[in-house]
Formats: structure tokens, C-alpha cells, sequence
């Protein structure tokens, strides 16, 4: 029960710190280079925790582990006391009723809404992974580990390919039509799981996967910054985006346990993924009308 609580507290100071670290960042800058080097930094603590937090659980206990965690929020609590952030929403600013900044500011423009459309679909789709992965890598690789060298290949490639994709190959394609074509892989990569599992059906379905999931989250982040420029609404619509996210990944997780209970197999997540997909493929094709994402 202590250790249910902790994670709970934890959860929420978590999800705090990193919306406000990542809404000063984009304050700064909504540049794409910026916002995948963000991604990345992420992506790497993600790789590096969980292998930490093995070396110290094989090696101590997770007391130790829980400890780790306490120091290091600690020291990130004390750094973060020495960092400057804006006022929220540019409260030291008037803008006057009526201008685009207003409009803005308010957070609930048509813009923003299809935007959330898109956040719900990733969202949705993603909270699949941890689901279909243990089972489907299991059955095709034939041992428990399958899972965990999936999961290994999935930050690697992130981390190999995010920045050439993103900033370099991709620089000049409009972040529309990134989120489009990830949304794309990702009906790519679910329409394997009906085959027959095997080594190489989950090496294609994690390689589409990943390469959806880099296209899509870093660049969910920059369409939200450019549609709040000048920094009018940006804590208000990261935080929203955040909210839509975790109730897509809570509903989401639901409905592809369900079906993969009812139906014996990881490929049933397959009729709650396809909607998802083409509702987030629609959106993307509607923000390409947009004049901020131009």
C-alpha cells in the first residue's frame, strides 16, 4: 500500500516536472531540431533508467532502487529551484478580445481540437504496445526474453534514427504530413500481427512501430507549439494534450486487453487500431489546411 502511494505521488510530480520543463522549452524554441533533441534526451532516460534500476535490483534490493529514485527527485528538485520559468500563458501581456492572440490564448479553436484528434489516435494506438509485445515476442522469438530485446531494438532505433529523419531527411516535408505518414506505419505495422509469429514478423512489426512512434511524438509536440505561438496558451495546451493522452492510453489499454482476452490473440487489438488510425490520418490531412502549419 505505501510503495501503491509513492508511485502515485511520484506519478504526479513526474508528469508535472515534465510538463513544465517541457513547456518552458518550447518557449524557447519550437524549432524541430530543438523539439526531436528533447525526444531523444527522453527516449535515453528511458533506455538508460530501466537498465540502471536492473544492475541496482540484481545487485541490492528495490529498496534500493525506490531510494535511487527519492535522491534523484531530490536533486532534480533542487536544480529546478534555480531555474527561471515565465509566467504561464504570458500573463504579463494584455491581449486585446477579439485578436488571434485571444483566440489563441482560449485554447479551444478548431485548429487545437483537430490537433487532439490526432494526440487521442497516437495515444490510443500506442497503449497497445506494452500488450501486444510480451505476447506476440514471446510467441515469435520462443522465449520470455523476446519481450525485452524488443523493447532494447525500440529505443535504439528512436535513438539511431529520430534526429536524421526528423531534422536532416525530412527538414523540408511539412509536420502534417510526418504525423500522416506515421499513422500510416502504424496501420502497416498491425497489419502483421494476423500472420504467423515469428522472429522476422516481430523484428517488421517493431522496425514500423518504432519508426511511427519517432515520427509522431516529437512532432505532436511542435504542431501544439506553432499552433500557440508567442507562448500564448502553450502550458494550457500541453497540459490538455496531456489529459487526452492519458485517458486514450487508459480506455485504450482496456479495450485491447478485452480483446485480446476475448479472442486468444494479440492481432485482435487490431479492430480498435485501425479506427484509431484513420481517425489520426484524417486529422493530420485536415491540419494541412491550416495556415500556422504552412
Amino acid at each position: 500500500m505505501l510503495y501503491a502511494i509513492g508511485a502515485a505521488v511520484a506519478s504526479i510530480g513526474s508528469n508535472a516536472t515534465a510538463l513544465a520543463l517541457k513547456t518552458e522549452l518550447m518557449r524557447t524554441s519550437s524549432d524541430r531540431r530543438t523539439i526531436t533533441m528533447r525526444s531523444i534526451a527522453v527516449n535515453i532516460g528511458a533506455l538508460v533508467g530501466p537498465s540502471i534500476g536492473g544492475i541496482v535490483y540484481v545487485t541490492a534490493s528495490f529498496s534500493a532502487i525506490v531510494f535511487s529514485v527519492i535522491i534523484s527527485y531530490v536533486l532534480l528538485g533542487i536544480g529546478l529551484y534555480f531555474v527561471t520559468f515565465k509566467a504561464p500563458e504570458e500573463q504579463t501581456r494584455a491581449v486585446p478580445e477579439g485578436t488571434s492572440g485571444a483566440r489563441e490564448g482560449r485554447g479551444v479553436d478548431k485548429p487545437f481540437l483537430v490537433l487532439l484528434g490526432c494526440t487521442l489516435a497516437y495515444w490510443g494506438i500506442y497503449s497497445q504496445w506494452p500488450l501486444v509485445v510480451p505476447v506476440y515476442a514471446e510467441s515469435g522469438f520462443g522465449t520470455p526474453l523476446g519481450s525485452t530485446w524488443v523493447y532494447t531494438g525500440n529505443a535504439i532505433l528512436i535513438l539511431a534514427l529520430q534526429y536524421p529523419l526528423l531534422v536532416s531527411l525530412l527538414k523540408g516535408v511539412r509536420s502534417p504530413f510526418i504525423l500522416a505518414g506515421g499513422f500510416l506505419l502504424f496501420t502497416a505495422a498491425f497489419l502483421v500481427l494476423p500472420l504467423p509469429a515469428g522472429p522476422a514478423a516481430v523484428i517488421v512489426f517493431a522496425t514500423l512501430f518504432s519508426v511511427a512512434e519517432l515520427l509522431i511524438s516529437p512532432t505532436l509536440d511542435e504542431v501544439t507549439a506553432r499552433l500557440r505561438t508567442d507562448g500564448a496558451g502553450l502550458t494550457r495546451a500541453y497540459g490538455t494534450t496531456a489529459m487526452i493522452g492519458g485517458v486514450s492510453s487508459l480506455v485504450g489499454a482496456s479495450v485491447g486487453g478485452i480483446l485480446i482476452e476475448q479472442f486468444g490473440s494479440p492481432g485482435a487489438v487490431i479492430w480498435l487500431v485501425l479506427p484509431m488510425t484513420v481517425l489520426g490520418f484524417v486529422c493530420s490531412l485536415i491540419l494541412l489546411r491550416g495556415k500556422a502549419l504552412a
